[in-house]
């Protein structure tokens, strides 16, 4: 997928980048809502997420994976700006865990909320949690 093809979930939303090679960052002017993603190394990823994560962003938080995503890569995904994460964010994180899994790739979750991380266990999928 190129990121010319993708569809954002809110008006005016749009991608920045990329700035340079594997930096893009995607945010959604009418929503607390923002995603920055840095691709350091061929097959390692790391997202760094902030606002909210509902079912108006969560298209939005799919793409960016989609854009990152290939057989063999780590991504880390930081959600310490994070406040809210409904079902659908953990249901496009549980997708892409088990797409990552089928590929030798994996997902780690790092510095989510006491509230998001409740969310994340309550859901089953409190092995993705780091334990930071």
């Amino acid at each position: 997928m190129r990121a010319a093809d993708l569809q954002w979930p809110c008006e005016g939303a749009s991608l920045r980048g990329p700035t340079r090679p594997g930096i893009v960052a995607v945010s959604c002017p009418v929503m607390p809502f923002n995603v920055d993603v840095i691709r350091n190394k061929p097959n390692r990823a790391r997202v760094w997420v902030t606002g909210e994560v509902d079912i108006a962003t969560a298209p939005a938080l799919d793409d960016a994976f989609e854009l990152i995503f290939e057989p063999g890569v780590d991504i880390v995904v930081d959600l310490a700006g994070v406040y809210l994460f409904d079902a659908a964010g953990l249901n496009v994180l549980a997708r892409l865990a088990g797409r990552l899994r089928d590929a030798t790739g994996s997902l780690v979750v790092q510095h989510a909320s006491p509230l998001v991380r409740r969310e994340f266990v309550i859901c089953g999928l409190a092995h993705l949690l780091s334990a930071s």
